[in-house]
């Protein structure tokens, strides 16, 4: 089995009338803060904006479809990212050994 498959992720989707809002984290991620000083991705008190539903690699991209924005975090979350949209790998943040990108779909 394709190790990328097997990986779980939290999705939060946020809707309002105009504008669909995704939070996509690999699950080991979750609950950490990442890197030092000024440059840190806190997943600890920022955890609820990701923590949602535990889906698969599959399910993540699936549930991407359509959204306005896209905040990614984990290389896997990424990797999900690029069935759906055309990531530009000079947007892909590296805080404290972990991978983040905003997509913005607008």
């Amino acid at each position: 089995m394709d190790k990328c498959l097997s990986v779980k992720m939290h999705i939060r989707i946020y809707n309002n009338k105009e504008t669909k809002v995704v939070g996509v984290c690999e699950k080991e991620l979750l609950g950490k803060i990442h890197g030092k000083g000024n440059d840190i991705l806190d997943l600890k008190n920022y955890e609820n904006f990701y923590k949602g539903k535990e889906v698969s690699v599959e399910e993540a991209t699936e549930l991407m479809k359509n959204a306005d924005s896209v905040n990614l975090v984990g290389e896997k979350a990424i990797e999900a990212a690029r069935k759906v949209f055309d990531v530009n790998d000079k947007r892909i943040l590296s805080i404290g050994g972990v991978k983040h990108l905003q997509i913005y779909n607008i």
